[in-house]
């Protein structure tokens, strides 16, 4: 079974110390900025799609083969290439979280044939690393949005609170005493654990960054750690097993892969979420019409009842819709992750 894999940042960022808070309101002013020019979308440049595609299109992964990202972009491609008339070559390119995959496709030429898929963290990378010569804002267009993936807090099996409200109240009573792994330093796993602290009143959970989704829940098991956020694809084989426990899922409502689990809207966190999620890009500066053909064609793939029952195999929901759509989701995810990046001072150097 394959899942989202999100390895912490590349070694050679290191964490920047805490800034003053002016500068960082800039910094994150200038991330909503580029959402909004997202959102209004380029002037209608010429630009003719009615030969599109003339070549093969490729779909690069910022993520070694295997993963569940490479997974999705290689179904997606074959239901493209039946769409579009053209083959799909889907290649991987990773490391440095993803910025080495970015900019082979800011630099690739803007027709339409060169894609980038990439996770949520994408959202948020210019806060991240603001000194990388990839931003999303700049150097790419939103497309579509492929699929979500719901995550799941999970708890080691002699955790006492077997509920969400249980173990806000366990948390309360016993500030710092309990800990929550995560895949590393920035990652999605991090921040919405840190949002669900916030949004729970403030509570006091250590954090303990792992090198990855295995080492995290193998820790969580052996109860090295007391809780993690997790995908739903990556957590069946330990919850079926016994070795950790479900508390609640991420998702607006419950996981068809854990439909016995209680969603956190189910709980006193009623607006807190925790999804995952996988979008396509393709380079700035491709012609509007360019943009619409592709998100025509990959809505159609996505849409290919195969594709969609594979996907769910693999515990992808398939999304799909406009560019419009997708580019405001990524100013809502900034706009929820993007003040807890600056009150961790996680920006590196």
């Amino acid at each position: 079974m394959t899942h989202l894999s999100s390895g912490s940042p590349s070694p050679a960022i290191r964490p920047r110390p805490p800034h003053p808070m002016r500068r960082a309101s800039r910094r994150l002013a200038a991330v909503a900025l580029g959402c909004l020019a997202w959102l209004a979308g380029p002037a209608m440049a010429a630009g003719d799609a009615a030969h599109f595609p003339s070549k093969p299109i490729r779909i690069i992964v910022p993520y070694a083969a295997g993963g569940g990202t490479d997974a999705f972009a290689r179904l997606v491609g074959e239901s493209l290439a039946k769409q579009a008339g053209q083959s799909v070559i889907v290649e991987n390119k990773p490391g440095a979280g993803g910025l080495v995959a970015g900019a082979a496709v800011a630099n690739a030429a803007p027709d339409g044939h060169t894609l980038l898929i990439d996770q949520s963290s994408i959202a948020y990378q210019p806060l991240l690393y603001p000194q990388a010569a990839f931003d999303v804002r700049r150097d790419v267009v939103p497309v579509i949005l492929g699929a979500t993936l719901d995550n799941v807090l999970l708890v080691t099996p002699a955790f006492p609170a077997r509920s969400v409200d249980e173990m806000i109240e366990l948390v309360r009573g016993k500030p710092d005493a309990f800990d929550y792994a995560s895949t590393g330093n920035g990652t999605p796993q991090h921040l919405a654990m840190e949002v669900l602290k916030r949004d729970a009143g403030g509570l006091k959970i250590q954090h303990v960054p792992y090198k990855g989704g295995n080492p995290g829940i193998v820790a969580t098991s052996t109860g090295e750690v007391d809780m993690f956020f997790i995908s739903v694809s990556t957590a069946m084989p330990f919850i079926e097993s016994g070795r950790v426990r479900a508390l609640a899922s991420g998702g607006d409502r419950r996981s068809a892969m854990l439909p016995d689990l209680p969603t956190f809207a189910e709980s006193s966190l009623r607006d807190f979420r925790a999804k995952g999620w996988l979008g396509f890009f393709a380079p700035a500066r491709t012609p509007p019409a360019v943009v619409e053909r592709l998100n025509s064609l990959l809505e159609q793939a996505l849409r290919d009842d195969a594709t969609r029952a594979a996907a769910a195999k693999q515990g992808f929901e398939v999304a799909g819709g406009s560019a419009g759509q997708f580019a405001k989701l990524l100013a809502d995810d900034l706009a929820v992750y993007g003040p807890v990046i600056e009150q961790l001072g996680l920006a590196s150097k």
